[in-house]
């Protein structure tokens, strides 16, 4: 590594176009210590927020141990730019470093595109031990934009597969409704994975009181500005019995030795899909087809 012996008058540029970053060819990736000052934010950077206590207590580590890990870079070619790099990966440990008055902090040096910046963001965002369940799914919905596929995310990130779909599952439902995505946003550090699950699971309920009965819907938007938690928990126990009991079973039509019978519960007022309504018919006329058997016998 090369060492910071002149704090004031280390050439980060000059030393990079000198070459010596490559020890032995271009797969070499050596650690240059860079001026602070000459690293601009990753511009594709989705983490707007950061803890200020674990950015103190980094920054005291950094003052006793000074940085452990590297961050990584890529140039900037535009000499505009008052930065002659801009960071990959390592936020924090980039503003701690700024923080605990260091100058200099070791990078590594990569030619990385755009595509590239963003997919390292996105992965240190999901991979961070203090990710709020609002950051993951949309750090999972940013990466499934870019790869096309929950297998591709799945495999950028090193999480499993339905980890991925349960997220984007979340992220499409919480998205459907503009007023309720703004209020889980205002809300994300308080927001635990259960809360956000329950919605996803009466969110067409929901929906439909947009259209039906719009001032329940701005009431249930009140009650979850208020504290979320706690609406989504009543909203639950509201409507997942409806969900429960409006679902015509394949089973609602039974035969045995005793008897022959047909059950369809649906409660009044409860919107039925069309598939629901075709299994009722089914089970509706292989009841009656059955009847006109046993009459017929």
């Amino acid at each position: 590594m090369e060492r910071d012996t002149d704090k004031g008058g280390f050439d980060s540029a000059g030393y990079l176009s000198s070459g010596k970053e490559r020890t032995s060819g271009p797969g070499v990736e050596a650690v240059v210590n860079i001026p602070v000052s000459d690293i601009g934010p990753n511009p594709f950077q989705p983490r707007k927020i950061f803890d200020k206590n674990a950015l103190n207590e980094l920054s005291q580590s950094i003052r006793e141990k000074g940085v452990l890990q590297p961050v990584t870079v890529r140039r900037v070619n535009d000499s505009s730019s008052p930065f002659r790099f801009e960071l990959a990966a390592g936020e924090r440990r980039l503003r701690a470093s700024g923080e605990a008055g260091l100058t200099h902090i070791p990078a590594i040096v990569k030619d990385l595109s755009d595509n590239d910046m963003r997919d390292i963001g996105l992965i240190e965002n999901i991979q961070r031990e203090n990710l709020t369940t609002i950051d993951a799914m949309n750090g999972y919905a940013d990466l499934f934009e870019i790869h096309g596929s929950a297998d591709a995310v799945a495999q950028k990130t090193g999480k499993h597969k339905r980890t991925v779909e349960k997220y984007l599952k979340l992220h499409s439902e919480i998205n459907s409704m503009p007023e309720m995505a703004k209020i889980f946003a205002e809300q994300s550090a308080r927001v635990e994975f259960a809360t956000a699950e329950g919605f996803g699971k009466i969110a067409s309920q929901v929906r439909r009181l947009q259209k039906s009965d719009r001032r329940e819907y701005e009431r249930i938007q009140r009650a979850m500005a208020k504290d979320i938690k706690k609406a989504v928990a009543r909203l639950l126990a509201k409507y997942s019995q409806i969900t429960a009991t409006s679902k015509v079973k394949p089973e609602s039509f039974r035969e045995n030795e005793k008897e022959i019978s047909l059950h369809l519960r649906i409660p009044k007022g409860v919107s039925l899909s069309a598939e629901l309504v075709s299994e009722a018919r089914a089970n509706a006329e292989a009841f009656l087809n059955r009847l006109s058997e046993i009459a017929g016998e």
